[in-house]
């Protein structure tokens, strides 16, 4: 997953051409149309395995089509386990709040500083509506199986916050042979 691709330029993340600026990978007017596919396709073709943050079919029928039928589909899941449902949510909070961020607000914005300041918009409740948050399995299953549903073969949890071994001792008893 991190090769780097063969002869692949090392560019800058912008450059000035007079009054223009260009950013690596985008064109004026475009948001990003079009290289989604491209990079599927790309990806597809060349790589070890697909790792998609959402329970898209699209996404993997394109890779599949492009050359990766028969290679790993890795889905990515963010859960906040804890021993209950507001204490996952306050963790969540405090250590992920961009998984509320909607849409490109949580992938595109251009600087940093964007990225630390959207998440102010983000309260702890809204994080329950995004992610899988407390001790109910049920809502893990039901995302998992997304995954399953949309053509992923894998899925690996990122458990936010500092309770990794309650999460594991979680998912062993909760999740680990249901799905």
């Amino acid at each position: 997953m991190g090769r780097r691709l063969p002869n692949a330029p090392r560019q800058a993340l912008h450059r000035r051409a007079g009054a223009h600026l260009h950013v690596a990978g985008r064109v004026a007017g475009d948001r990003g149309r079009g290289l989604a596919a491209e990079r599927r396709r790309l990806a597809g073709r060349i790589g070890d395995a697909l790792v998609g943050i959402a329970p898209d079919e699209e996404v993997v029928q394109n890779f599949e089509q492009a050359g990766g039928k028969g290679k790993p589909r890795y889905g990515h899941l963010t859960v906040c386990w804890a021993d209950t449902e507001d204490e996952a949510k306050q963790t969540a909070h405090e250590n992920w709040p961009n998984a509320g961020l909607e849409g490109p607000l949580n992938q595109e914005l251009a600087l940093p500083a964007h990225f630390e300041g959207a998440p102010e918009m983000v309260e702890p409740d809204d994080l329950a509506e995004s992610m899988p948050v407390g001790p109910d399995p049920a809502r893990y299953l039901e995302e998992i199986k997304e995954f399953e549903d949309a053509g992923f073969d894998h899925v690996y949890i990122h458990q936010v916050g500092p309770d990794q071994d309650g999460f594991i001792e979680f998912a062993k008893r909760e999740l680990m042979g249901k799905v």
